[in-house]
């Protein structure tokens, strides 16, 4: 059957072949209810570094019923350069589901690169879940945990609009009461009123690269570059803005924030300097400050990770 085929139980997992993108496609409409061909596109055909499409498929009947995908992205750490495979969508068709394909087809995904690039694998796993394949064996090493902060703003945003005139007016109450909270709670906020804060549709590259020039860590990130900027935020599913600091010298802070455009939810993705230090709290409070008022429709505004201050996104 060639390298990369393992067939068990009716099943063959392989890698992805040109000849799979139709049903890959159908596939993804049909667990995810978006678009497939916009996401195949972005995410996997013009990734800029890597040639081929990192997706392993489980099918049956000749037909494609399991796929588990990942990206690569470069890294840096120190002096050091390395390419690393993040591992991305998991798509079981939902009858034939409980077979074990997602374990299956995510034990091949890493074993198709267990030499040479990329140089290392990375996963998430969330709500205590494996993040799939022989995530429990050797192979994964936890790295640290990623937290994500929250800002409720309308909750009846969140829930099912179907119901009773009660719980409708519970819900009501609802949004009114976080209004009056982040109301109270933006008054009592410190405003930094010497730092002006620009704003620029879409992703500004030029100020995002010096924002991360300008205190660049020396621990595992990303490595940003004109590469990485011009593929990262092509993202079909997501409209972007950014916010920046200057200063004499060119830009010092920034934040890139996201928004689906279906979507009542707004994220932070991005927030450099990546040193996240503390000198520029005042900085990233009046960029967080804009953002916030910029979105006040969104029924939550989300920060993912540890860059921005623990205490500026309490407050």
């Amino acid at each position: 059957m060639g390298v990369g085929h393992v067939e068990t139980d009716g099943y063959t997992i392989r890698d992805y072949e040109g000849s799979d993108r139709s049903d890959v496609l159908a596939l993804y409409e049909r667990v995810t209810g978006r678009a497939g061909d916009p996401w195949l596109r972005w995410k996997h055909e013009t990734n800029p570094y890597v040639d081929d499409v990192p997706i392993t498929v489980a099918v049956r009947d000749g037909r494609v019923v399991a796929a588990r995908s990942g990206f690569v992205l470069p890294l840096r750490a120190g002096n050091g350069r390395y390419l690393a495979l993040q591992l991305a969508d998991a798509l079981v068709a939902p009858d034939h589901r409980g077979a074990g394909l997602l374990d299956r087809a995510t034990d091949r995904l890493c074993a198709r690169y267990e030499s040479g690039e990329p140089d290392l694998l990375v996963t998430f796993r969330t709500g205590g879940g494996e993040a799939g394949g022989d995530a429990r064996g050797e192979r994964w090493r936890v790295a640290g945990t990623v937290p994500t902060y929250r800002r409720v703003q309308r909750p009846s945003r969140l829930v099912d609009s179907a119901g009773t005139d009660r719980s409708r007016l519970a819900v009501g109450a609802a949004d009114t009461c976080a209004r009056a909270y982040l109301s109270a709670r933006d008054a009592l906020t410190e405003r930094p009123a010497d730092v002006t804060v620009e704003r620029e549709r879409g992703v500004a590259t030029r100020g995002l690269l010096s924002a991360y020039r300008t205190e660049r860590p020396a621990g595992w990130h990303a490595l940003r570059d004109s590469r990485y900027y011009a593929w990262r935020y092509e993202n079909p599913g997501w409209h972007y803005r950014t916010y920046l600091v200057r200063a004499d010298h060119g830009v010092v802070a920034a934040l890139v924030v996201g928004r689906r455009p279906e979507g009542d939810r707004v994220a932070v993705v991005e927030a450099l300097p990546l040193s996240g230090d503390r000198r520029r709290i005042h900085q990233f409070g009046a960029l967080v400050d804009r953002a916030i008022a910029d979105h006040p429709d969104a029924a939550v505004a989300s920060v993912c990770g540890d860059r921005l201050p623990r205490d500026l996104l309490a407050s």
